[in-house]
């Protein structure tokens, strides 16, 4: 009986360490498995969250910068090339270290989803466009003598409602004016002044105030277009809400559409 009970026993305890071992070596795979998921789905979730916050960044540089815009919807630049000038940026955003290939799989992605065009201008746009034209420019070293002079004509002008506007600086003093007061002017000063341009106009740029402190770089998208079209600027002015181009009178048509058409059109406004 005690032998039959012993062996029923032994073989019982046999059972038992070799279910056990069996289940140890199961819960063993099960755990290991669970591990390798949890290990998969961090580090799905570590570059998710690298290639997000990626995207955020490339997305913030390339929109604070005009230049960069216009190059990536006319595909001019290397790509290449761009994310490596751009890597360090990136990183400080980031706070991450990125590999080049990472950025240039980001900013060919971009580039894609990016229209040729003008750049990104939101609601931008032209409120009026003004010409002027039979202008002429001159600049004199500021002395007493000059100033004063352009002071008397800056009154006679304005009694007459005509064009005139004067610009300052440190060393130096512009009067554009009407054509016709140029000679006047010039006897009234007896050195003569360091520049004179005569057949001038002036393009007059009116736009909405948000934009003066919310669309960055909006001066720069308007001046980059009339630099596309060989345009020279020989002076240019602004008020809060107002930009006044100064260029050659041959331009101003050319100067003018271009405007037009970009920022001003009706299907900037309808679109």
């Amino acid at each position: 009986m005690n032998t039959i009970v012993g062996k029923n026993i032994v073989i019982s305890h046999k059972w038992k360490r070799k279910y056990k071992s069996a289940y140890t070596v199961q819960n063993y795979e099960i755990i290991h498995n669970f591990l390798i998921k949890i290990v998969i789905f961090i580090y799905f979730c570590y570059n998710y969250d690298i290639m997000i916050r990626l995207s955020d960044a490339i997305n913030d540089v390339i929109s604070g910068n005009p230049l960069l815009q216009f190059g990536l919807q006319n595909r001019l630049f290397n790509l290449s090339n761009l994310a490596g000038f751009l890597q360090p940026h990136i990183e400080v955003r980031t706070k991450k270290d990125l590999n080049t290939n990472t950025i240039v799989m980001a900013l060919s992605r971009m580039q894609r989803q990016m229209k040729n065009g003008t750049s990104n201008l939101g609601d931008f746009k032209i409120e009026n466009l003004t010409i002027h034209t039979g202008l002429c420019t001159l600049t004199y070293t500021k002395t007493e003598e000059a100033d004063r002079a352009i002071r008397n004509l800056y009154t006679a002008v304005q009694k007459k409602n005509e064009y005139i506007t004067i610009s300052e600086g440190i060393n130096q003093i512009t009067v554009i004016v009407d054509a016709s007061h140029a000679e006047k002017l010039e006897s009234f000063i007896a050195h003569k002044p360091l520049f004179k341009h005569m057949n001038i106009a002036s393009l007059n740029i009116q736009f909405n105030a948000k934009h003066t402190y919310e669309t960055p770089g909006f001066i720069y998208m308007m001046l980059q277009q009339l630099m596309l079209q060989n345009i020279n600027l020989v002076e240019i002015s602004s008020t809060f809400t107002e930009l006044i181009l100064y260029l050659d009178e041959s331009d101003t048509r050319v100067a003018f559409d271009t405007l037009y058409h970009l920022f001003h059109a009706p299907e900037r406004e309808n679109g």
